[in-house]
């Protein structure tokens, strides 16, 4: 009867440890006036916590994977068995993939485009490149905002993609 406490202790730890996500805060260093970031709360200056910007860590969205036999299995049971179903899946998950490999573009070139920043940032000492600097910083955030919102279009695709397939299946 003990082992079995223990057992269940055990496992609702794991599981309550495998449920963790971070928060990203995103903040202005007082000394420097660079934008900083962090996942701890109490590295952000105490006056700034309450106007600070947070934000949900990025998740890489799970790619669907299939092993060589499951592949084989798949494209013998639906040579045959093709259904409209199916070949509206097949279309969706080729959507997908054209999709999440412009996104992840997009996600270098802004890669690309923050370090830029970063760098532009310490050679902006005159009101005219602090001026051209800002605007810049202004249109990355845009540019931002706009792929965390294809980001999240492409996550619930996904979503519902992962549901037809489960359905499909039953």
């Amino acid at each position: 009867m003990r082992s079995l406490h223990l057992s269940l202790a055990l496992i609702i730890l794991i599981w309550t440890a495998c449920n963790a996500s971070a928060e990203i805060y995103k903040y202005i260093d007082p000394d420097t006036g660079q934008t900083l970031f962090t996942d701890d709360l109490s590295n952000v200056p105490k006056d700034q916590r309450k106007s600070v910007e947070s934000r949900q860590e990025y998740v890489a969205p799970v790619a669907i994977e299939m092993t060589e036999e499951t592949q084989t299995a798949a494209t013998d049971k639906k040579t045959d068995d093709a259904t409209p179903a199916q070949s509206e899946l097949d279309r969706q998950k080729t959507e997908l993939n054209t999709l999440k490999a412009s996104l992840e573009k997009e996600k270098e070139a802004l890669d690309t485009e923050r370090e830029t920043l970063l760098k532009l940032r310490k050679e902006a000492v005159t009101r005219a490149k602090l001026k051209a600097y800002d605007k810049r910083v202004k249109r990355y955030n845009e540019q931002l905002k706009a792929f965390e919102d294809k980001m999240k279009a492409y996550n619930d695709r996904v979503a519902d993609y992962n549901d037809a397939v489960i359905n499909q299946n039953e």
